[in-house]
């Protein structure tokens, strides 16, 4: 959204508000319908703008034609904001001046021409707003401009940044600073509670973002990485998987992940980003995988990417679930085999689509429902590890299915039922220089922390201790 365009589209509804009680002063009966109209539409328009811009009040339209102004809004864009007063309050003056002076000797034309000519005003004004480019995207004091891009060109051919796939270069020999962070959300959507979000990872002091499907559910790709980029900045490493929400316009999607991809030193992926491509970051291996939602046989290829790696820290990230390993109301959607191959390379699992937090003990059979150990340290190896879901990135909050949550797997469970609100896990790896111990918890916007667990990796060229 544009910024002028909503200020222009504010005052040419007040203008006409005005005008209309300005006719209704004259007491002309043959004016009064037309004061009616005028006043009608300025309030209409007003009230669009409103329930757009709110969300606690039903969607007007889809996409919602201001969703993000309440962003836009925390500018300190001043230009922007005179040049839509003075186009959104001079044009409607203007014509009704012209109007009434064309039309002064025959008068009863001046009040239909002058509602009909600000009508096509805020029709004009509307539709450029509900479909310009978003060129000024806010969030926090932070102002981001990008130049229209225009159509959407072709997404460039994913040639793979590495010949090919071998083990991490530097497996065995992190170069992961101390209590390097990382958060991992899903389903995001784009609105305060999204924003509140990145604000929260950026506020924790997160390194990068694992992204685990669903972006902004508006089709609006330009849109979601502004509003990324206006927190987090242009270069911060931001990586993520398809979701189901996402696929009406992945390529476009992905094409602009490859942008910050490249944006990023020491950021290294191979294969079909966030459907079937595995990544190296800081010494932490991860796959971006579309199980479930995009492409076939993940499984074979999460396989051959685990043998290959030898990582102290491996995370398999995919946006869809089984309907056993989530606590809301979601049915199987993936199948057992990647979570099994993800296990039995001894992969962190992370998960969204389930709008809400979730995560499992250590278990050495997913299928099954194995068990290893309820306790709150959970080693990691080859054959054993954990699933999470992390759906609370700001779209909105769902309950759980009792049945689903009181299964014995889970060691935490927070959604509507618990009065959850949008939030984040975030785990320290390499916790205070040992490369080979984590530290994660979820945290929500309001500072709660409803899970608290540690990681110890026996993995790759991990030994004890630093």
């Amino acid at each position: 959204m544009i910024t002028w365009l909503l200020v222009a589209l504010i005052g040419s509804a007040s203008v006409s508000i005005l005008f209309g009680v300005f006719l209704a002063g004259s007491l002309r009966r043959r004016n009064l319908p037309w004061a009616g109209l005028l006043a009608g539409m300025g309030v209409v328009v007003l009230a669009v703008l409103l329930a757009s811009a709110n969300d606690s009040l039903p969607s007007v339209s889809e996409p919602k034609p201001l969703g993000i102004a309440r962003l836009i809004l925390e500018t300190s864009a001043y230009g922007a904001v005179v040049k839509g007063l003075l186009i959104g309050l001079s044009v409607p003056l203007v014509g009704f001046v012209a109007i009434y002076y064309t039309f002064r000797n025959s008068d009863r034309w001046s009040a239909p021409l002058s509602t009909g000519f600000i009508g096509l005003v805020l029709i004009a004004l509307f539709l450029a707003a509900l479909n310009a480019p978003s060129t000024v995207v806010v969030a926090g004091s932070l102002v981001v401009k990008q130049e229209d891009p225009g159509p959407a060109a072709p997404p460039p051919i994913f040639t793979p940044l590495r010949p090919t796939l071998t083990p991490s270069p530097t497996a065995g020999d992190s170069p992961m600073p101390p209590n390097f962070k990382v958060a991992f959300i899903g389903d995001q959507g784009l609105g305060n509670g999204s924003v509140a979000v990145l604000r929260l990872i950026r506020d924790e002091g997160a390194d990068m973002v694992l992204h685990q499907g669903d972006f902004d559910y508006l089709d609006k790709p330009a849109v979601w990485d502004l509003v990324i980029t206006g927190v987090l900045g242009p270069d911060f490493p931001y990586f993520a998987s398809v979701g189901n929400h996402d696929t009406g316009r992945w390529e476009e999607y992905q094409r602009l992940l490859l942008d910050r991809l490249a944006r990023i030193p020491d950021a290294s992926c191979i294969g079909d980003l966030g459907v079937k491509s595995a990544c190296w970051y800081k010494g932490l291996f991860f796959i971006l995988s579309g199980a479930g939602t995009m492409d076939y046989a993940h499984e074979s290829y999460i396989r051959d990417q685990l043998i290959k790696d030898d990582s102290i820290w491996r995370i398999c990230s995919w946006h869809k679930n089984q309907g056993q390993l989530q606590t809301g109301h979601k049915d199987d959607a993936v199948g057992w085999k990647p979570y099994e191959e993800c296990r039995k390379g001894g992969a962190i699992i992370a998960t969204g689509h389930d709008h809400g937090y979730s995560r499992t003990y250590l278990m050495d059979h997913f299928e099954t429902q194995s068990i290893v150990s309820d306790s709150n340290r959970l080693k990691l190896e080859k054959g054993k590890t954990f699933v999470f879901v992390s759906g609370l990135g700001g779209k909105n909050v769902s309950d759980e299915s009792h049945e689903a949550a009181e299964r014995p797997w889970w060691a935490a469970v927070y959604n509507s039922t618990h009065d959850a609100n949008f939030g984040a896990l975030f785990c320290n790896f390499n916790e205070n220089g040992v490369k080979n111990r984590a530290h994660c918890y979820f945290k929500d916007i309001d500072g709660r922390t409803p899970d608290n667990f540690y990681l110890e990796s026996h993995l790759g060229g991990s030994a004890l201790g630093p």
